[in-house]
């Protein structure tokens, strides 16, 4: 098992200041969040840091917003593809589109599409994921008079299983979805490659684990009993992270890598 830092926690640091961090304190590698502070970076760069501070690209995470450059939905998966590829990253996210009511849009030409990139990563050791997104539970409450289709987070699983990919499964999102976490974790058990780790307070998402509501403690423990050899990566928000303190971004940094440590 590895656990990676993403540059999300962070999407403001500099990339080096960054990757310093994550050494310093301890962390096996990092994911890479492609966004709009990063739509221009260049391979051979982020290479160098990993030679620098001996640390990988364990994961890439492709833009879920617009970015300059990068094209459309299609086009950002693509050329993350193509950037994990010369990073020699082991695994590359994707969020699903919305579709009406913020459900998963899975549908054909998403299957299609996955076959082409399957196509693209043969031969090549690197994992494809889809994540789960939270759903909007205030909109649904709103009007809950009206009959809506409910939350499909768990066709992810099985959209996954159909296309032979895998999942990165976000702690926050199933907690945002108003989802019981052990439960949503045995649906989606035997697909995870990836976890996108943090708490949830009913509110906030993205929190430093131990700080909300999510049973994290036995999540990992389960975890352990499970054998998990795939990625945790600490995926907390930027004001969680008190971003605006380096001395306390360290402290944020090690004591969430700690959390995850001591259970599993």
């Amino acid at each position: 098992m590895q656990i990676a830092l993403s540059t999300g926690c962070l999407y403001e640091y500099p990339l080096e200041e960054f990757f310093s961090i994550a050494s310093e304190t301890g962390y096996d590698g990092i994911e890479l969040l492609i966004d709009q502070f990063k739509s221009d970076i260049e391979s051979h760069f982020v290479q160098d840091l990993c030679v620098k501070y001996n640390l990988p690209v364990i994961s890439l995470h492709s833009p879920f917003v617009s970015c300059d450059g990068w094209g459309n939905f299609w086009d950002r998966i693509e050329h993350s593809l193509k950037l994990a590829i010369e990073l020699s990253a082991q695994l590359i996210n994707f969020h699903p589109h919305y579709g009406i009511l913020f459900r998963h849009r899975l549908n054909k030409t998403l299957s299609k599409r996955i076959k082409d990139y399957k196509m693209a990563l043969q031969s090549r050791e690197i994992t494809l994921t889809i994540e789960n997104l939270p759903s909007s539970m205030g909109l649904m409450g709103l009007f809950s008079f009206i009959s809506l289709p409910a939350d499909n987070t768990f066709q992810i699983a099985k959209f996954a299983r159909d296309n032979e990919i895998s999942v990165t499964f976000d702690t926050t999102h199933i907690g945002k979805s108003d989802l019981d976490l052990l439960k949503a974790y045995g649906v989606f058990k035997d697909t995870i490659a990836n976890i996108h780790f943090s708490d949830y307070d009913g509110k906030n998402q993205h929190l430093l684990p131990g700080t909300g509501i999510l049973p994290l403690e036995e999540f990992l423990y389960q975890l352990k009993q499970d054998k998990y050899d795939g990625i945790i990566t600490l995926e907390s928000s930027p004001i969680s992270m008190q971003s605006s303190d380096k001395i306390e971004v360290i402290k944020n940094a090690e004591k969430s890598l700690n959390y995850i440590r001591t259970y599993v």
